[in-house]
């Protein structure tokens, strides 16, 4: 018994330190940016390459935190499985799922954390460690990412895992403390995590229920335009509606109207 408690304690250790720096080298690649990778060889080159395969490195990095949390879970479980609250099944599972959670959420999120701000010489320091773990679990990375690849595209993702690693890039960016970044635009970028997800069918007006107008309307009809259906922008048309223009604002137009009446051609204050 003694031998078990001390193997799964063991391996609950290594289960967590690996969790830890798999977490820890996913932030720090993920907040790479551009690097150069022509003075570099060996793993640090590959590490370099592998960051721009999103889908590939956003597998492996899924698949081996989920490897360690499950071994986590095991060991953890085989340890108090093996010790004094072993006849207490409700007080033995409460603290083999409390201290699973804390382990996992330290392990993978706030530790982590300030890796978002590794310089690159820090993060590559890593690259054979993390080279290593690659090659062993390579076989379940492949295995996962078909999987996950095909659920997330049935699910709305039409770019599967790539759109998951460029979510998770644009969210370290957006978080990334020494980032010369403003407020407004830190939301512009979580507003960007939300549309890499959207189809251009969620977005664009249909041609029959667009609201335009023939390049030579009189300046009345663009106003009554304007008034029944509240836009501001107007997009003119020559022809056909698929010949458009320009787009024709309704400051534009009322300057115009103050300074020429109604003599005005829309073509040439439209934009």
């Amino acid at each position: 018994m003694e031998t078990t408690i001390i193997l799964s304690f063991a391996g609950a250790l290594i289960a967590a330190i690996f969790l830890y720096f798999v977490s820890t080298m996913e932030v720090a690649i993920f907040s790479l940016k551009n690097y150069d990778v022509s003075h570099l060889g060996g793993t640090r080159k590959w590490l370099i390459q592998l960051t721009k395969r999103s889908g590939r490195i956003e597998a492996f990095f899924i698949s081996a935190k989920g490897i360690f949390l499950g071994l986590l879970a095991v060991c953890i479980h085989i340890y108090f499985e093996n010790t004094v609250v072993a006849g207490h099944i409700f007080v033995r599972y409460l603290i083999e799922g409390v201290l699973f959670a804390s382990i996992a959420v330290l392990s993978m999120i706030v530790l982590p954390s300030s890796a978002v701000n590794w310089d690159e010489r820090k993060t590559l320091a890593f690259s054979r460690l993390l080279c290593v773990l690659y090659v062993l679990i390579y076989p379940i990375t492949i295995i996962a990412r078909v999987v996950l690849d095909f659920i997330l595209r049935r699910s709305g993702l039409e770019e599967g895992l790539r759109s998951l690693a460029m979510q998770r890039q644009l969210a370290y960016i957006a978080e990334d403390s020494t980032a010369p970044l403003e407020a407004e635009e830190r939301t512009m970028i979580r507003h960007i995590m939300d549309f890499v997800d959207t189809t251009v069918r969620e977005v664009m007006v249909p041609r029959i229920d667009m609201v335009c107008a023939p390049v030579d309307s009189a300046p009345e009809q663009i106003i009554e335009l304007i008034k029944e259906h509240g836009h501001s922008r107007i997009p003119l048309y020559q022809g056909k509606i698929d010949n458009i223009v320009g787009i024709l604002y309704a400051k534009d137009l009322l300057i115009a109207m103050g300074e020429n009446g109604g003599e005005i051609k829309l073509a040439r204050i439209c934009r």
